[in-house]
């Protein structure tokens, strides 16, 4: 069992005590002044006074407090502690950074994370970091693969490698978000860390074809996820989603599920090296057998890659976007990833 957290997390505008600096002991407790950053259906995420960030679970008051909440809050706390546990004994640089367990004063318990910043595509912010050469490209993939065999060592896979969940310290790389964890072999599902429930839970357009067909996940499932990752970098489209075309996620998870990617014209356009665009194109393969198989697997791939190609290869700035050709249709229709996708299924 966990201790009582220690920290208590004050939200929105706490009046400021004489000589406190807001932050003070209170009733034997280190209070910390706040604000909602954001509100979502199940956490809340507070941003902290020292730039510091704290995740609650939406709804645990109810648990703490001795009341019998619905099984999802009582599934959503305990992986939020065992999350936190498992940030507290991993240290690796690719991995978010937690501090104490807070509770705030709904009542609903949590953790105090790092600051990261957020690389977002499509929009007025210079190039993502690893998108300056092939060599950075190849140093912060065999850095997340790293990042990855962590978890996929101690028998879990992450499950949402996303764009959306890979942020930056400085200029490097690190990853966030394990709420869709599960162990080896399990479905990720509504009920977080658990491998149980009956929905699938999943981002539409960055989800290996096993999560997308409701099938056991591997560590293979994380390095489809970060090998599409990466190539949204490249392209600065989110995963499989297209330019003009209605965003319906099941025009994304059926992409997914064929694993049907239709930005490769973009990405070989700017990569132009024939043997990183192999790598990235077998970590997308939609057999899983053909992939690397866990995150050492996967960084020993861009190491190698790292050791072998010339270092004017390697040096060479990736090709701008606006040399890039316009996107169009990709080579594979909806129609021939429709009748792959009819074809797996049977």
């Amino acid at each position: 069992m966990l201790g009582r957290p220690n920290v208590f997390v004050e939200i929105g505008g706490l009046r400021q005590m004489s000589g406190s600096g807001g932050t003070w002991v209170f009733d034997g407790e280190k209070k910390i002044r706040s604000r909602l950053a954001a509100s979502r259906p199940r956490h809340r995420i507070l941003g902290l006074e020292d730039g510091r960030f704290a995740k609650m679970v939406m709804g645990s008051f109810r648990l703490r407090a001795g009341a019998d909440p619905d099984p999802m809050t009582r599934r959503r706390l305990v992986n939020n502690r065992l999350v936190w546990r498992f940030l507290r004994r991993n240290s690796h640089p690719g991995l978010l950074r937690v501090f104490e367990r807070v509770v705030d004063e709904r009542g609903d318990e949590g953790f105090i994370c790092e600051p990261l910043t957020t690389h977002l595509l499509n929009g007025d912010f210079p190039p993502h970091p690893a998108t300056r050469s092939l060599r950075h490209f190849l140093e912060t993939g065999a850095h997340l693969g790293d990042a990855l065999q962590v978890l996929h060592s101690q028998g879990r896979v992450h499950a949402d490698v996303t764009p959306y969940n890979v942020l930056l310290r400085g200029h490097e790389s690190v990853l966030i978000d394990f709420d869709r964890a599960v162990r080896i072999g399990q479905y990720a599902s509504e009920l977080p860390g658990s491998g149980e429930g009956t929905q699938t839970v999943l981002t539409p357009q960055c989800c290996s074809p096993e999560h997308a067909l409701r099938q056991p996940m591997t560590p293979a499932s994380d390095i489809f996820c970060l090998a599409i990752t990466m190539c949204s970098w490249v392209s600065e489209w989110v995963g499989v989603a297209c330019p003009g075309e209605v965003q319906l996620p099941q025009v994304a998870i059926m992409r997914c599920a064929a694993g049907e990617y239709p930005h490769w014209d973009r990405v070989e356009e700017r990569i132009v090296t024939t043997r990183v665009i192999e790598l990235m194109k077998s970590s997308m393969s939609r057999d899983a057998a053909m992939r690397p198989q866990d995150g050492a697997a996967f960084a020993v791939r861009c190491r190698g890659l790292l050791h072998e190609l010339p270092t004017e290869t390697l040096d060479r700035p990736v090709v701008p976007l606006e040399q890039v050709a316009p996107w169009q249709e990709p080579r594979e229709a909806l129609e021939t990833c429709y009748e792959s996708l009819v074809s797996l299924v049977q």
